[in-house]
């Protein structure tokens, strides 16, 4: 049903009775199952509502329960990423002894070396942007959105009110958390979980796997043995990936490259909105160039621009917004798909290819400053003298430079050809006062540990990978379903 922007949820429901010809006074409870915002001519939202209009009860929504089994099996969860963070809970409420061992540190120490790297250069490996209680998510815009129609979606959303996040997630189209809002629900699951005797352990490095009577790791060169492995370990655990080769079957997969862009959030809201004030605006973009997909990606209105390395003399960039969205820039990737046929078949030739260019992006300013140029002197194949208006947003610095220099012609040739459609979708998008920030390499895994796709375990049993490090998981919801749903595995193996 439409409604005008302006419209209260009470002008809503008298609009729904007037559809439905009974009287307002008959409706007795309401549950707003979608809000979706239509900006296209005059903006109106559209809502999915469901009505109570008898006396008998009201709207009954789905629900998920696993479970509680009376074991003692001991299950270890590798990462405290979002898959990590959902498996664990609903294991430990399934009644299993888990563990969870997590690289990075916790939230609060985590945001202090965070700090530290932006004030100092001085890069913790182990914990950063990319690592740490959270995982890669814990400083993003925060999306949840997943094109997953499973119940288990909703069970994620559900999840995360309980632990503090805004009630409006469960039916606004597009909803996000902010890093900050991230941060503190994180922080609130990890405690009940501990005071539920889940044993949460921090700067913890999984270093080795055996298999003999039981799973063994070792875990900072201490070993401990357990009935399930799980892992979670995100899609930057590059040591980890070299760890498992020969030990899981695993496979290179495709992935995607690029850059950060940056406008102006008033440009935008504009672009999309007109003269209408609706708040932040977003933008999603795709263009096909051949057999080439390039399209915008983690797009972070009133954010900013964050340094997202793990290897030290290299330079990664993502996105960053509060909840409030209210900064002055927006930002999003442009990233281009590659493959194998871009970088080669070998296991490992994707992680290389990111490391490379990684590298590469490094050398052009010898140092933590972010390479950045005009966009449409990276159209236009020229460096950039000035950024006139816009002023990137990375908290290292910058210098300009030629991006052209970092990827193939390919690969830039793909993009250009895009920000060129871009522009013509929005205008001046491209060509009017933007700028591209290097580099974007950390969109999803290059690697998938491969898994049965009944039973979900790798190809040594009792293992399971799951999240965006496994390969077929990509953002928050998806990731936290994924971890739901090896819970539900374990508990349906361990019940036969």
């Amino acid at each position: 049903m439409k409604a005008d922007i302006s419209a209260t949820i009470e002008e809503v429901l008298v609009k729904a009775s007037k559809i439905l010809k009974i009287p307002r006074r008959d409706i007795f409870s309401y549950k707003i199952i979608k809000k979706s915002l239509d900006a296209r001519k005059k903006p109106h939202y559209v809502y999915t509502i469901a009505l109570d209009c008898s006396l008998e009860g009201d709207y009954i929504e789905p629900s998920f329960e696993l479970p509680k089994l009376n074991t003692s099996k001991r299950v270890a969860v590798i990462g405290y990423g979002p898959a990590g963070i959902f498996a664990s809970l609903y294991l430990n409420r399934a009644g299993f002894d888990v563990t969870v061992f997590e690289q990075g540190e916790c939230i609060e120490d985590r945001k202090k070396s965070v700090d530290k790297f932006i004030k100092t250069g001085k890069l913790n490996k182990t914990s950063n942007i990319q690592f740490g209680e959270g995982g890669a998510g814990t400083f993003s815009d925060g999306k949840l959105t997943s094109r997953s129609k499973n119940i288990l979606g909703y069970e994620v959303l559900k999840t995360l009110v309980k632990y503090g996040a805004n009630e409006e997630i469960l039916y606004i189209s597009n909803p996000h958390l902010g890093t900050d809002n991230i941060q503190r629900i994180v922080t609130s699951i990890r405690q009940d979980s501990i005071n539920n005797g889940v044993n949460i352990n921090f700067r913890s490095l999984l270093s080795n796997i055996e298999i003999n009577d039981n799973i063994e790791i070792t875990v900072n060169e201490n070993m401990y043995e357990f009935d399930y492995l799980v892992l979670a370990i995100g899609h930057s655990s590059r040591s980890t990936f070299r760890m498992l080769e020969g030990k899981l079957q695993m496979e290179s997969k495709p992935f995607a490259v690029g850059f950060r862009i940056e406008h102006k959030q008033d440009f935008i809201n504009k672009a999309q909105y007109g003269e209408y004030n609706l708040g932040a605006a977003e933008y999603k973009l795709t263009h096909k160039s051949s057999d080439r997909g390039i399209y915008s990606f983690c797009m972070c209105p009133g954010g900013v621009v964050v340094p997202a390395q793990t290897e030290e003399d290299t330079i990664v960039v993502n996105g960053m917004s509060y909840y409030s969205r209210d900064l002055e820039n927006s930002n999003s990737a442009i990233v281009a798909s590659i493959g194998p046929k871009d970088y080669g078949n070998d296991l490992f030739s994707g992680m290389e290819f990111q490391e490379k260019i990684e590298k590469v992006a490094y050398s052009l300013t010898g140092s933590y400053r972010a390479p950045v140029q005009m966009t449409k002197d990276f159209i236009n194949g020229v460096k950039s003298t000035e950024i006139g208006s816009i002023k990137p947003t990375y908290p290292l610095g910058y210098e300009l430079c030629d991006l052209s220099k970092i990827y193939p012609d390919y690969i830039n040739d793909s993009i250009v050809e895009a920000l060129k459609s871009f522009d013509r979708k929005i205008k001046m998008f491209s060509t009017g006062e933007s700028i591209l920030t290097g580099v974007e390499t950390r969109t999803s895994s290059p690697i998938r540990i491969t898994r049965n796709k009944d039973t979900f375990e790798t190809s040594i049993e009792n293992i399971y990978a799951i999240g965006e490090g496994s390969g077929y998981a990509g953002g928050i919801v998806s990731s936290a379903i994924d971890g739901i749903r090896i819970a539900e595995r374990i508990v349906m193996k361990e019940a036969k």
